[in-house]
């Protein structure tokens, strides 16, 4: 059976520069390895998630110039359904400018898209109607044109019983109280960096557990921390090389809904998300950098060969 995953917003261009080293020396030209523009953002949980075999769907905008379209063509090329992603006219995409080296050192730097205010549609309802689940992510409610939108049809998918996967980012400190309520309050699942636990919620994973079931740390090499109010597990990571950190833990996300889909139960879903981070993290950008399903089954075979894909 093919899940199918509603995503809302942050649809994104991701400008990869690959350099020898950094940090980069004013005044000197640097040859690049190579210069790509990728989908980023939920791009990767798109891309990743159709090329596990979901049916990945998209909501939002994208802006009507360049980098927008670009991106688009690359989400349709990987089976990605874009049929609720807008191009206003005169809008800009949020561009992120990501420089790796060859050391596995990753900087970014970015600018939200410009454009205006995008309202819900009846036809974002009747896509969660099909749905298995929705994911969203915080960097959506940092872009002011969809932030509305995407909050009231977070509220519509868990008013719907669907199951709601939320990833708060590093950004949700800078949303306003109120809509950082209301997304913690739709979110049955939660997915979140150590150091993003600490700003997102004083009171920390008990407090987070009164209104999710499920608090998913991520940890980077050393795997994740699964928290339910029955207690916590911990996943330990794949000893592999990480040359590029940017978008795994997109990835990650990605691996865990399919486990949860599947009825996998949380651990096993928490060591396929570890081995799609791991798979992610050998390859250099993002986009179309995502790991395919045989990367993450050449993971799970070398190092847990008790789990099959």
């Amino acid at each position: 059976m093919a899940f199918t995953i509603v995503t809302l917003g942050d649809l994104v261009a991701d400008v990869i520069v690959a350099v020898p080293r950094l940090p980069l020396e004013p005044g000197r030209y640097q040859q690049a390895h190579f210069v790509r523009i990728e989908p980023g953002g939920a791009g990767n949980f798109l891309i990743t998630g159709s090329r596990l075999g979901m049916h990945m769907a998209s909501v939002g905008a994208l802006g009507d110039d360049a980098f927008g379209h670009d991106v688009a063509a690359t989400l349709a090329a990987e089976g990605v359904d874009l049929a609720l992603v807008e191009h206003p006219a005169d809008t800009t995409t949020t561009t992120v400018l990501v420089v790796n080296d060859d050391q596995g050192t990753t900087v970014m730097a970015g600018a939200y898209g410009s454009g205006p205010t995008l309202l819900a549609r009846p036809e974002w309802e009747d896509a969660l109607r099909r749905a298995d689940a929705v994911f969203a992510f915080g960097y959506s409610l940092r872009e002011r044109r969809i932030q509305s939108a995407i909050l009231a049809t977070l509220e519509r998918a868990q008013a719907l019983g669907l199951p709601v996967f939320f990833d708060p980012g590093p950004e949700f400190y800078l949303i306003d109280p109120a809509g950082q309520a209301r997304a913690l309050a739709c979110a049955e699942t939660l997915l979140l960096t150590e150091e993003e636990l600490a700003i997102v919620c004083a009171g920390g994973v008990p407090e987070l557990l009164q209104s999710s079931r499920v608090v998913v740390i991520k940890r980077g090499a050393a795997g994740c921390q699964i928290w339910t109010r029955e207690g916590m597990h911990a996943a330990p990571g794949f000893p592999v090389l990480a040359r590029d950190t940017a978008g795994a833990g997109d990835c990650f996300a990605a691996g865990f809904v399919y486990g949860c889909l599947s009825g996998w139960g949380l651990e096993r879903a928490a060591t396929l998300a570890n081995a799609t981070g791991a798979a992610k993290v050998q390859k250099r950008g993002t986009g179309r950098q995502a790991p395919t399903a045989a990367e993450v089954r050449a993971v799970l075979a070398a190092y847990r060969s008790d789990i099959a894909l």
